[in-house]
């Protein structure tokens, strides 16, 4: 069989059976639209989730903690599995020492952090107080460091205080 023979057979067909064929094709335009789609809503809402897990939690910023190690009973998570009272102490001028370790280290922030309780008239109030270097702060976590009413001052008094509703 030749091979115009072939196609004058096919579009005799298509012109006889002109619904079959219109449904057929528009199937295969449906299910090749929608392939499409899919893949272009996947790659997107993968791109979007990759861009906020960076921007919110800071995914190339490591967090190094003194004190307790995880199974010794403090609140710290660093310092070794092993448990116990480490002797790593962090001083906070060390953040130039951590700056010069590697040209790839863009920035270090010392972080204070103390847990401390408020005897209320009616209640025992328990909150953590961090201290930060707010310029320095505010560049690493942009994203983060965001007011939600008011604002935060770039260069606050050492008298400033910000409050976490959270």
């Amino acid at each position: 069989m030749k091979t115009r023979d072939v196609f004058g057979y096919s579009f005799s067909a298509i012109r006889l059976r002109k619904l079959r064929a219109g449904l057929t094709t528009l199937g295969v335009v449906i299910g090749i639209a929608a392939i499409v789609a899919l893949l272009s809503i996947t790659q997107g809402l993968q791109n979007t989730i990759t861009l906020q897990l960076e921007k919110g939690l800071a995914a190339d910023t490591l967090i190094v903690i003194s004190g307790r190690g995880i199974f010794g009973g403090g609140a710290g998570m660093g310092g070794g599995f092993g448990g116990g009272e480490s002797d790593f102490k962090l001083m906070i001028n060390d953040t130039a020492t951590i700056n010069g370790l590697s040209p790839d280290i863009e920035a270090s922030v010392a972080v204070i952090q103390r847990a401390v309780y408020i005897n209320s008239t009616d209640r025992l109030v328990a909150l953590n107080i961090f201290g930060v270097d707010f310029a320095q702060y505010a560049d690493i976590y942009s994203s983060t460091f965001v007011a939600d009413s008011g604002t935060i001052s770039s260069n606050p008094e050492n008298d400033t205080v910000v409050i976490e509703n959270g």
